[in-house]
């Protein structure tokens, strides 16, 4: 993918996250389903649900990293504790120097449709970049909070 193209795409996520955090599901724009586009991205897309991932943190078998693609406000005001924080549009960037191949990493953004779709779009990129254990939580870090999970909150002084 060229380089246009692929900022074309990562404009377009970052559309779609504004409408997500603003409230707006994608079943607005589209009624029936996701556009194919968006659901092919990555058809061998993995997930984990909350339960799964929890276990996972739990018991340290893998070497999990936890990479939050929402923005850094959102992220400070609240994460999964252990995550860390690489905005959705910053992923291709800075993935080679801060997240290793042989991890296996998990994505969590906001659950805003039936799609996973800025999760699955950033998990692509991920395996394009050459990181073969990618996987994304199910439902995002709302699934988490429905989960009654513990979150990590900033700390106002």
């Amino acid at each position: 993918m060229s380089y246009s193209s692929r900022r074309i795409v990562v404009n377009v996520v970052i559309l779609i996250a504004a409408f997500c955090a603003a409230g707006y599901s994608l079943k607005s724009f589209w009624p029936s389903r996701a556009p194919a586009a968006v659901k092919h991205v990555d058809p061998a897309l993995r997930t984990l649900t909350a339960p799964e991932l929890k276990t996972m943190l739990l018991d340290k078998k893998d070497s999990i990293v936890l990479v939050d693609v929402r923005e850094r406000d959102d992220f400070r005001r609240e994460h999964i504790p252990s995550a860390i924080n690489i905005p959705f549009d910053e992923i291709e960037v800075r993935a080679e120097d801060e997240l290793s191949k042989s991890s296996h990493i998990v994505l969590s953004f906001f659950k805003c449709d039936q799609e996973n779709s800025v999760s699955t779009i950033a998990s692509s990129s991920l395996k394009n970049l050459g990181f073969t254990n990618v996987s994304v939580l199910d439902g995002g870090i709302n699934k988490w909070k429905e989960s009654s999970y513990d979150l990590q909150k900033e700390k106002r002084e």
